[in-house]
């Protein structure tokens, strides 16, 4: 008897070896097959608590939720191999993963490097689209629900108990009816969607909130508890739309995150810097830009013979022969050892077609522009003192800039108004909107 109630040979095909953990769900033990043909791998066998298997409305809803989540392949997921029911005792049969919870993980590091933990959160996201493309919810993503597998340098994040970590009878169902059906909460404290803590009904968005509370973790060493800490006040290092992301997911209401998994991950992506498609062009755009100062200064500012460049040249003697009709031509600029004057000059100078004075040539003529276009991603308004709000300029919104420059001196920070009424403030060098003059 491994438990009190279940011996070795309990399920048919299977030997039940050791313990490996209990939960809300049941007890996992470590197992093997047994019989003809069977394969050596290790395997990690769920066995429901009674008072659930006991229950018509849940083994129905098992049979169905387990017959889908057995036609989920991820190579980020642990699958169920196998399921079924024998002598009143429901369970689930998966592969004894060899790997390292992510808390285990970080109870160790403390945090992980950025880079490394949205290339994580990333792969995790990706796993969870799948499951949600099958109609199931996962219900309880958190850091001892992802597994890094394999080897120490280049470790495999797993998924698992994915439609499991909640009684399966519970899909569409609210966390007050989940409660009072099984006794048993659905979710981590710390990484529970608030309409998962209030007793809403739950979506694929209580997944998003909850893989972004993850990502929160991973990041600063603690879940976003009573709110998310500023994670660029905790880590500098941490990108700008890393953290505008995270912010969106975890937001209260389940409309306001990000509409998938898919879609909070390509958040993270496009987060991230390419550094290295920036080493392959940096050389290229650096002996560009040389090549077009030496082409400026030898066109514009080398020195004629004979005088300082910028000086005007001596009038010219005049000579006591008739000028012909190619005399009277406005002479062209030439590149000649007797140089042509600087533009400067009166001889080179053109009537203009207006009264208005036109700049000289090679003058930049600063352009003031206090309309923008968000031209791709939702950029997130700001507050005076640099803290991101909940509200947002969508894609294609346009934006006037009623000031520049924050109150202690943030000179990078902008305040604008859309037409909508949203106000707030805004990076000025941020890439997402352009001038729309």
């Amino acid at each position: 008897m491994l438990d009190g109630q279940l011996p070795q040979s309990a399920l048919p095909g299977y030997e039940l070896l050791d313990e490996l953990g209990r939960g809300g769900m049941g007890v996992v033990y470590r197992a093997r097959a047994v019989g003809d043909g069977a394969s050596a791998e290790p395997l990690a066998i769920k066995v429901i608590r009674p008072e659930l298997a006991g229950d018509p409305a849940y083994r129905s809803r098992f049979a169905q939720e387990i017959d889908r989540a057995r036609r989920v392949t991820h190579e980020n997921i642990v699958p169920v191999l196998d399921a079924g029911e024998h002598e009143g005792h429901l369970y689930l049969v998966m592969p004894c993963v060899d790997g390292t919870t992510l808390k285990d993980i970080l109870d160790k590091l403390d945090r992980m490097t950025p880079a490394k933990a949205v290339e994580t959160i990333v792969r995790i996201a990706d796993a969870l689209d799948s499951v949600h493309e099958a109609g199931l919810l996962h219900g309880d993503v958190s850091p001892c629900n992802i597994i890094l597998a394999g080897s120490r340098s280049s470790p495999r994040p797993m998924l698992t108990d994915f439609g499991l970590a909640r009684p399966l009878s519970t899909a569409g169902l609210s966390a007050a009816e989940t409660w009072a059906r099984t006794g048993a909460g659905i979710g981590t404290p710390g990484f529970m969607a608030p309409e998962a803590v209030s007793g809403d009904r739950l979506t694929p968005a209580a997944d998003v909130y909850s893989l972004a509370a993850v990502l929160h973790y991973v990041l600063i060493g603690k879940a976003p508890l009573g709110g998310m800490t500023p994670l660029r006040k905790q880590r500098p290092e941490i990108p700008r739309r890393v953290e505008q992301a995270v912010v969106r997911a975890l937001s209260a209401d389940p409309a306001d995150r990000h509409a998938s998994a898919r879609q909070f991950a390509d958040a993270l992506l496009d987060a991230r810097p390419n550094r290295s498609r920036w080493l392959r062009i940096a050389p290229a755009a650096a002996v560009t830009a040389l090549l077009i100062t030496l082409a400026f200064t030898y066109m514009y500012g080398r020195p004629a013979h004979g005088r300082v460049a910028g000086q005007a040249a001596p009038s010219p003697s005049p000579t006591p022969t008739a000028p012909s009709p190619s005399a009277t031509r406005t002479p062209k600029p030439s590149h000649t050892a007797t140089a042509a004057p600087p533009l400067s000059s009166p001889t080179s100078a053109r009537p203009s077609r207006t009264s208005s004075p036109r700049p000289s040539q090679g003058t930049r003529v600063p352009v003031r522009c206090d309309r923008y276009k968000v031209t791709a991603h939702d950029m997130y308004l700001r507050t005076e003192n640099n803290e991101l709000t909940n509200d947002s300029l969508v894609r294609g919104e346009i934006a006037t800039v009623t000031r520049r420059g924050a109150p202690g001196g943030r000179t990078q920070l902008w305040y604008v108004t859309t037409d909508r009424g949203q106000r707030g403030w805004v990076y000025e060098d941020d890439r997402y909107w352009t001038p729309y003059c």
